[in-house]
């Protein structure tokens, strides 16, 4: 079993200790309720695999709660080296600046084109800082500053995600995010502030 793709070998005990989430030797655990979560057990050896398996807790935050990967089918193992799911933090960005109206730019500090900057510069600038081969992300999924097309803001506001397999690195994360923000911002004369949840830690 050397890839995600591949089946749960056969062996003596395979029809009785088929896999299945919340069976353990071939029988429903009651504890667990399919409707609401559940843990898969496989607690008996087939052909030396599962030996030294006590469990499998197999869940996702997201959909179909029976896939740990949406792209494996029930019944499959995926393994790999090292951390399977990253640490995952959430930071939130905003940026202060005087506002007012586009005829006037030059008395003000565009929060816009600021807040481009960062989506733009802040992910790669992150990677490089982390200094690591393991995988690092930076990614926003919200950026808002503004409603009306002839008024510059005086608030922006940033969301997003950061992860990365590398445990050294998720201890050290929120300053390096704080570091390579304020190498982005603080040339422009805009006040800012980083709000940062911290996540786990990869496993």
């Amino acid at each position: 079993m050397n890839s995600a793709e591949e089946q749960v070998p056969s062996g003596p005990c395979s029809d009785a200790a088929e896999f299945r989430p919340g069976f353990a030797d071939g029988e429903i655990d009651p504890r667990f309720d399919l409707d609401s979560g559940f843990r898969g057990v496989y607690a008996r050896a087939c052909d030396g695999i599962g030996e030294s398996v006590l469990g499998i807790d197999q869940s996702h935050e997201h959909g179909d709660i029976r896939r740990g990967d949406p792209r494996l089918d029930i019944g499959q193992i995926g393994l790999r080296e090292g951390a399977l799911t990253a640490a995952s933090d959430v930071m939130e960005i905003e940026i202060f600046g005087p506002g007012g109206h586009t005829a006037r730019p030059h008395l003000t500090i565009d929060l816009t084109r600021v807040m481009g900057r960062v989506l733009t510069d802040l992910p790669d600038a992150v990677v490089v800082a982390a200094d690591t081969s393991e995988q690092v992300t930076v990614v926003f999924g919200t950026a808002h500053a503004g409603d009306a097309a002839n008024v510059i803001p005086a608030r922006a506001v940033l969301r997003g995600s950061v992860r990365t397999t590398d445990t050294e690195v998720a201890e050290r994360m929120e300053k390096l995010v704080e570091t390579e923000l304020g190498a982005i911002l603080d040339p422009t004369g805009a006040s800012w502030r980083l709000n940062y949840r911290r996540g786990f830690l990869p496993s």
